[in-house]
């Protein structure tokens, strides 16, 4: 079963858990405070954190942003535990990439329920590891089709967003492959070529699907027969993809640096919950100034305005400018009733410096 860790400061709460968690066959590890957390994530690779957010030391939300910003611990589930349902902190915690929160009180069930549901997506279905630099997705499951094919695009999302510009997903444990896994993989392929990156394949022998799979990418990809041959050829070349062009081709959004910006062009029609993380991540660990060009966007909420007000507040905050480039009329008229229309320009101004 699952490596589960338990942060709490509160003794009584982490032995409750942790009981709860073991008579389901997990093997659970915990921890009071926020050092000791953080560095028991990073030696054991848990594969499910919870994590209480007022605990001694670095707190919750702090040693999850530390998590998620390590190419070696950002593909853990996280799972904050808060006494407290503030919008806020719940805000917060998604800003630094948190992928659910438990409210205390909670139920056993509630707990049961949480926990299948995120070792149900990664983990029970795919595990990622990093080896020699290098991610690698493993497929688990004998058969991947439907809303698995979805979660496979999830863990080879979270595998590319680390400095390596080869990811090896491992399709060794699967004698067929699904049409819908072959598509998946070559749109992921071709996508993470455009980005400067390379997809490597370990594909078993006599599949015929596998075989189409490898002449629909074989333009993207390199196909290995082992894991082992898949390194041994990643180290005899440099896997690092050059850090001013980076592509994420399932939240749409390109991302280009030059001199001191970085520009972040908005490729689809409206916003979602993950393109905000992302935003909030990337613009966290950019030194850069930032534009936001709305290439796409034709619906923004006013939800939206909010979250774009705080991703100039995070960049004000370290001391870079942040502007957002050519809006449609209509979404400048919302930005301007929600007090950004300063941060308005216009994409020639933009290509001017000005």
């Amino acid at each position: 079963m699952a490596r589960i860790l338990v942060v709490d400061d509160v003794k009584f709460i982490c032995q409750m858990m942790a009981e709860v968690l073991r008579r389901r066959g997990h093997q659970v590890v915990t921890a009071e405070e926020g050092d000791q957390a953080a560095k028991i994530a990073r030696r054991e690779r848990p594969d499910l954190i919870f994590l209480d957010i007022a605990i001694p030391g670095p707190d919750g939300l702090e040693v999850a942003r530390r998590l998620k910003s390590d190419d070696e611990t950002r593909h853990i589930p996280i799972m904050i535990v808060t006494s407290h349902n503030d919008r806020s902190d719940l805000e917060a915690a998604y800003a630094v990439g948190v992928d659910d929160y438990l409210i205390k009180p909670f139920e056993t069930d509630a707990l049961l329920e949480k926990t299948e549901k995120l070792l149900g997506g990664f983990r029970t279905n795919f595990s990622i590891d990093i080896v020699e630099g290098v991610p690698i997705v493993t497929v688990l499951r004998a058969e991947i089709e439907g809303e698995l094919v979805d979660q496979l695009a999830q863990a080879l999302l979270a595998a590319s967003r680390g400095p390596s510009r080869l990811v090896l997903v491992d399709l060794s444990r699967m004698p067929d492959a699904h049409p819908s896994l072959v598509d998946a993989v070559a749109t992921f392929a071709k996508a993470f070529a455009e980005e400067g990156g390379v997809l490597g394949l370990v594909i078993p022998d006599e599949c015929e699907l596998m075989r189409r799979l490898v002449l629909q990418v074989a333009r993207h990809a390199r196909v290995h027969g082992s894991r082992e041959a898949a390194l041994q050829a990643a180290g005899r070349n440099t896997h690092h993809r050059p850090s001013s062009v980076l592509r994420d081709p399932y939240l749409g959004v390109l991302v280009e640096t030059v001199d001191r910006t970085t520009t972040f062009r908005i490729r689809r029609v409206d916003f979602s919950p993950g393109v905000f993380e992302f935003l909030t991540e990337e613009i966290g660990k950019a030194s850069t100034d930032v534009l936001v060009e709305l290439e796409g966007v034709t619906t923004v909420t006013s939800q939206d305005v909010w979250k774009l007000a705080s991703l100039a507040e995070q960049a004000r905050r370290g001391d870079r400018s942040f502007r957002i480039v050519n809006p449609e009329d209509s979404i400048t008229q919302l930005l301007r009733a929600g007090g950004l229309e300063s941060l308005v320009i216009r994409r020639t101004d933009a290509l001017r410096g000005d």
